[in-house]
Parts: C-alpha cells; sequence; structure tokens
C-alpha cells in the first residue's frame, strides 16, 4: 500500500510538471507582448519565487524538504503601456500567476518586492486596484491571507473543476494524451480571458 501511495504521489509530481512546463511553452514572447506580461530571466525575483521544479519537490517532499505552504507556480509580471512593471507603489509590483494546490487555478497579486513576501490589500488598497488596473468586468475574488486578488480556476472544460487531492475524474483524464492536449487549449482560453481584464 506504501509503494502504490508512493507512486501516486511521483504520478501527480510527474504531471504537475509537465503542466508548468506547457505552460512555459504556452506563454510565448508573441503571447506575453499581447497581453502586456513579462516572463523573468532564472535571476529574476519573478522566476526565483516561481521556480516550478524546486517548489514541486518541496511541495512533495522528494527533498526532504516538505512545505504545503509553498504553492508551486509559475509567475509573470504585469505591464502598462508602456511596458513598465505595474506597482500599487514603490517596490510593490503586480504579478500574474498560474499555481497549483489542491487545484489548478489563475490569479494576479501583489508583491512586495523589499519584504520577500505577496501582500494582503486593505479595504481601500482593493479600492485603488479595482479602479487602477482592471476593467469593471474584471472577476475579484479577494481572500486575506491568500494575497490572490482576481483569481480563477482552470478547469477541464468537459468535466471541471481539477482536484490533485483526491484525483478527481478531471484530474484523471490529464493522463490521456488527448485529453491533456485538449485541456492545455481550454487551460489557454482561460488565461487569455483573464489576461484580458487588466486596463
Amino acid at each position: 500500500a506504501k509503494a502504490i501511495a508512493e507512486n501516486i504521489e511521483i504520478a501527480k509530481y510527474r504531471m504537475m510538471y509537465k503542466l508548468f512546463q506547457s505552460f512555459d511553452e504556452m506563454c510565448s514572447d508573441t503571447f506575453c507582448k499581447k497581453y502586456r506580461i513579462k516572463r523573468g530571466n532564472k535571476d529574476s525575483l519573478v522566476s526565483t519565487i516561481d521556480n516550478y521544479e524546486i517548489c514541486l519537490e518541496n511541495w512533495f517532499g522528494f527533498n526532504g524538504k516538505h512545505r504545503k505552504n509553498c504553492c508551486p507556480g509559475i509567475g509573470f509580471w504585469c505591464l502598462d503601456h508602456n511596458d513598465e512593471i505595474i506597482k500599487l507603489k514603490d517596490g510593490i509590483e503586480l504579478w500574474f500567476r498560474i499555481e497549483v494546490d489542491e487545484g489548478l487555478y489563475a490569479c494576479f497579486c501583489f508583491y512586495d518586492t523589499y519584504e520577500k513576501d505577496y501582500i494582503d490589500l486593505t479595504e481601500e488598497m482593493q479600492n485603488e486596484v479595482k479602479n487602477r488596473f482592471f476593467k469593471p468586468d474584471c472577476l475579484y475574488n479577494y481572500e486575506n491571507g491568500t494575497g490572490a486578488i482576481a483569481w480563477e480556476y482552470l478547469n477541464n472544460r468537459e468535466f471541471g473543476k481539477i482536484d490533485f487531492k483526491n484525483m478527481n475524474d478531471s484530474a484523471c483524464r490529464l493522463f490521456d494524451i488527448n485529453s491533456y492536449e485538449a485541456s492545455i487549449e481550454y487551460f489557454k482560453v482561460q488565461v487569455e480571458e483573464m489576461l484580458k481584464k487588466l486596463l
């Protein structure tokens, strides 16, 4: 039973790693330019935080550092119309992230480059963010303590929310190559719809 459980965890790890590789490939220079996002180089903060290989190893405890509070993800800076990083104020940057916890989701969040952490927004800051950075019809789901704003689950078109914890039908379908490729295409559509919400 232990061996079976370990093999399931390894299969999950490989699938999540494959997903992030696909998102990396999906977000080409042309895609990023179109939606005004920017992937950092390997030494930049946005990429160091989002080194999904290391984060996944920590998440699953394969390197002896079991950290369930470290959501593996891939991140991008959000840019204004002058191709400058959008900032709420000095040192606080707007990022777009694709993350996995029990499910797969995309979100906008603000990162404090001085404190090296995501920030929670006061009510006043939330109103400023909504008015300055997002279109009125943006799905604005702010949860204090998460750092995530305007977030949505990336779902399987046919089977709904992906649940890696319980390996529901949507998650299991990813192991079929045809279902995987169809899911990636649908994830791209969902990501594009989110990025269109930026002003």
